[in-house]
């Protein structure tokens, strides 16, 4: 992990790309309670980077290789929970969310 001005970056993980963050895509047709539950599911997604991102830093500065592998371990499966979780929210279609496009 490495650290600019004192901000962890996370791993280089393809299950974690700033890139394919989503961002809300609404429509007129979606909802106050359907944007809420979009903000509340995208909440979960950003509490599980940021426990990765978390866990991966105590591993890196853990001296013990059994346990910042473990702690590794922990870190890579929130990544895929929260991947997991960003497809579910893509596959519900244009009033749920969609990849950030970067200009």
């Amino acid at each position: 992990m490495t650290v600019d001005r004192g901000i962890p970056s996370p791993r280089h993980d393809p299950a974690h790309d700033p890139a394919a963050y989503p961002v809300a895509a609404w429509s007129a047709q979606t909802s106050m309670e359907e944007r809420r539950e979009l903000l509340e599911q995208l909440q979960v997604v950003d509490v599980h980077l940021q426990t990765a991102a978390s866990l991966d830093s105590r591993a890196d500065a853990c001296g013990n290789a059994v346990l910042a592998r473990l702690l590794h371990d922990r870190a890579r499966q929130h990544r895929h929970s929260a991947a997991r979780l960003r497809a579910a929210l893509a596959d519900r279609g244009p009033a749920s969310c969609r990849p950030l496009r970067r200009r």
